[in-house]
């Protein structure tokens, strides 16, 4: 098309143009492996609808890596399970999102754990920037969840207080309302004994045994 650029010289800021929705943000993350770059560019829309996974967007990560769909497949399923499926703003269900992984093999083979690697922190820096984009949103909160009796229960607990109006409420007001943080931990389903729990912001141990 008259004043379009080629596909294969697109840049990642003109290839966003190119499939940008009405209300686009570029959000970009870089890793490198072993010396060999990777670049990760993210076209995707002010961020909402994130649950029970994922959002309404369209992520592509692109490689120089030499990587088999198999393994791409794996690894990407790894990072987005710890990151864009970790999120959540407002709630509501996606009608509709993509992530995609694309390898052109001209930089060769690489260490998969490296791949992995470098696929997983790219993969969070672009939810982190997602959630601190959301519409209306003033703050970022990571939630970490520590002696649960699986992974599956922490993340459960997790999203039990990421989800609750009256601990956003109190995120918003920038006000350590600990007892609503315990009560959405001991309703959430999961094994809990209150005279185990801690809670701390930041740094700082606002409740201890319970």
């Amino acid at each position: 098309m008259p004043g379009r650029a080629p596909v294969s010289r697109m840049s990642p800021p003109v290839a966003a143009a190119a499939v940008s929705p009405v209300v686009l943000i570029f959000e970009k993350a870089q890793q490198v492996i072993h010396r060999r770059h990777q670049q990760i560019f993210s076209p995707q829309q002010l961020a909402g609808m994130i649950q029970p996974d994922m959002a309404t967007m369209l992520a592509v990560l692109t490689t120089d890596a030499a990587a088999d769909p198999d393994l791409l497949h794996r690894l990407l399923y790894e990072a987005v399970d710890v990151s864009f499926n970790a999120m959540s703003i407002d709630g509501c269900t996606s009608t509709n999102d993509t992530v995609l992984v694309l390898a052109s093999g001209a930089a060769g083979p690489v260490d998969p754990r490296a791949l992995q690697d470098a696929v997983t922190k790219a993969c969070a820096s672009l939810a982190e920037q997602m959630v601190a984009d959301a519409e209306g949103a003033t703050k970022l909160v990571r939630i970490h969840v520590t002696g649960a009796k699986s992974d599956a229960e922490a993340r459960t607990a997790a999203r039990a207080v990421a989800t609750s109006q009256l601990t956003k409420c109190s995120w918003y007001g920038e006000d350590p309302y600990w007892g609503r943080v315990a009560s959405d931990l001991g309703s959430a389903g999961v094994a809990f004994d209150p005279v185990l729990l801690t809670i701390a912001y930041g740094g700082t141990v606002v409740c201890r045994h319970g």
